[in-house]
C-alpha cells in the first residue's frame, strides 16, 4: 500500500492494514484486547508504526509484553490454579485377582 507522508512524498508501506488492524484491536486505549502497556510504549509503538509497516517496530513492545508475560502473569496463573487444598481421602476396596482378595486403596481427589 502507499501512503502520503506529512512531507508530500508517497512511501510504501506493504501491511498497512493489518498493523492497523492490530493497532486497534490490541493497541489503543479502550481496545476490545487492550495490551497492558505504559502510556510510553503505547506513545512509541504508534509513532513507531505511523512511519513504517516493519515487524522491528513492535520489538520494544513485544519484549515488554514477553517478560510481563513469563515474570508475572503465567507465575501468577500457575500459582492460583495450583493453590495448596485440603485434600479428600476416600478408602475404596479394590478386588485383587491375583491373590483373589479384597485389597485398601485410598485413593485422593483435590
Amino acid at each position: 500500500m502507499q501512503v502520503l507522508t506529512g512531507n508530500g512524498t508517497v512511501t510504501i508501506q506493504p501491511f498497512r492494514e493489518e498493523i492497523d488492524r492490530v493497532i486497534a484491536t490490541y493497541v489503543i486505549d479502550g481496545a476490545p484486547r487492550q495490551l497492558d502497556l505504559s502510556a510510553r510504549e503505547r506513545k512509541q509503538l504508534l509513532i513507531a508504526l505511523s512511519h513504517t509497516t516493519h515487524p522491528t517496530a513492535f520489538r520494544q513492545v513485544a519484549w515488554s509484553v514477553e517478560s510481563t508475560l513469563r515474570l508475572q502473569a503465567h507465575p501468577n496463573f500457575i500459582r492460583c490454579q495450583y493453590k495448596p487444598s485440603a485434600v479428600t481421602v476416600i478408602p475404596c476396596c479394590l478386588y485383587d485377582i491375583r491373590k483373589d482378595t479384597s485389597v485398601q486403596v485410598p485413593w485422593q481427589f483435590n
